[in-house]
């Protein structure tokens, strides 16, 4: 059993034993294509996440905190950027994720 903690009269923390710590690997690639196009492909991988969820118990007024491990959480993606001028005084950029 792990250990509690009583940050106030309403919530506790409760440790978790088995608590696997997760690693972070955040990679990201661009290319740009004539200075006016851009396009970047990007991955985010969490191994072993871990996260702190809130419950309430049925039998008192307490919020109980408790970390808990996922398998994973992988995120990605894919964002495009042009530059565009319309006559002398109209100019921007253009996104899509």
């Amino acid at each position: 059993m792990g250990s509690v903690y009583y940050s106030s009269a309403y919530t506790e923390i409760h440790g978790n034993p088995n608590l696997q710590p997760y690693s972070y690997y955040n990679v990201n690639l661009m290319w740009q294509i004539k200075r006016r196009y851009t396009l970047m492909a990007f991955a985010s991988l969490k191994p072993d996440y871990s996260v702190q969820l809130p419950y309430q118990t049925t039998d008192r007024m307490a919020v109980i905190l408790k970390e808990t491990n996922f398998n994973y959480e992988n995120s990605f993606g894919l964002q495009a950027s042009a530059m565009f001028s319309a006559g002398k005084r109209l100019n921007g950029n253009v996104f899509a994720a």
